[in-house]
């Protein structure tokens, strides 16, 4: 028969036993124009079963976060709706029953193509717009209006860029000014 100093001593070495899981080891397996795909190898459980995974990821240069969940049978996921040509930055965490665990190291990954940040300037009754792509690709740029509007003392220019070997349809940016 137990005492109850032996069962309030095996309770405490259970709680013991039990933490949040060890980091992942996660990478990057392939790039598209607008997704990742990452793949990882769970760390120890921390004595509970993993429930689940969170992966954050941001854009470079970007403060916040974008958080999803996971199951816990998962290894590999596509992270889609990205930026072509963009810099992003990737942590995943696994979740027990003790709550999240550690972050795997940060893995940076570029989605292919060049992106449309822009530097726009416009001079105060202007005729000439001068833009720039700050892409880390030189490529052709071709413009052409089109659409443009007046309302009062403010106009709009809408601009179809074609970049050479750039993202999106066609090889067609469109950039709305």
């Amino acid at each position: 028969m137990m005492t109850m100093v032996t069962m309030l001593l095996m309770k405490k070495m259970i709680c013991v036993l039990s933490a949040p899981p060890a980091a992942p080891t996660l990478s990057v397996v392939m790039t598209t124009n607008s997704s990742v795909q990452l793949s990882w190898m769970a760390g120890s459980n921390g004595g509970s079963r993993i429930l689940g995974f969170v992966l954050r990821h941001r854009r470079q240069h970007s403060v916040d976060w974008a958080s999803r969940r996971l199951s816990a049978a998962n290894r590999s996921h596509v992270v889609s709706n990205l930026r072509c040509g963009s810099d992003y930055s990737f942590y995943l965490q696994a979740v027990n029953r003790l709550g999240k665990g550690q972050a795997s190291q940060v893995v940076h990954a570029a989605t292919n193509g060049s992106g449309m940040d822009t530097h726009l300037r416009v001079l105060q009754n202007a005729k000439v717009v001068h833009f720039r792509t700050t892409s880390r690709h030189s490529h052709r740029i071709y413009g052409r209006t089109v659409a443009r509007g007046r309302t009062g003392n403010l106009y709009q220019l809408t601009l179809t860029l074609l970049l050479s070997g750039t993202c999106g349809r066609h090889g067609r940016c469109h950039k709305s000014l």
